[in-house]
């Protein structure tokens, strides 16, 4: 299975060289095969028919420390989020900056303009990110452009 063969490929460059970055670059865009991957250490999922200015893009902002996933990726994770209710994400216990930090990055903002937007720190807005994505086990669905 392809999905194996990319987590599996991000799990050991993770544990045998943890400080290396890691970004598939894909043509799957699949809700489990980008969750699996993401599990096992990747910080960005690309398919592969972005442009050149995109996976540049990606490349730069996985460099600089934080995720990137493909405009078309998080679109699907956000759609697919989007169908549950707000009533469900209050069952999963978002927190309303949580909610608000979400709302942002639907609307594309990248966590240095959350940051600037909310005065709080970017590494504050990454930690509300990686909550959301534990508490939603949707990945995908806090990503998008930095």
């Amino acid at each position: 299975m392809q999905n194996s063969r990319h987590s599996d490929a991000a799990r050991q460059l993770r544990e045998k060289y943890p400080d290396t970055k890691v970004i598939i670059l894909t043509m799957h865009e699949h809700k489990e095969y980008i969750q699996g991957v993401i599990r096992c250490g990747a910080q960005g999922y690309i398919v592969k028919d972005v442009t050149a200015q995109e996976m540049i893009s990606a490349i730069k902002t996985v460099m600089s420390g934080e995720t990137y996933y493909s405009s078309c990726v998080s679109q699907m994770m956000y759609d697919d989020f989007n169908r549950s209710s707000s009533a469900d994400s209050d069952k999963l216990g978002l927190t309303q900056r949580q909610r608000t930090i979400l709302a942002l990055v639907e609307q594309g903002m990248s966590s240095k303009a959350i940051a600037t937007e909310l005065n709080i720190s970017v590494r504050t807005v990454e930690a509300h990110r990686h909550n959301i994505k534990i508490k939603l086990d949707a990945q995908n669905a806090v990503a998008g452009p930095k």
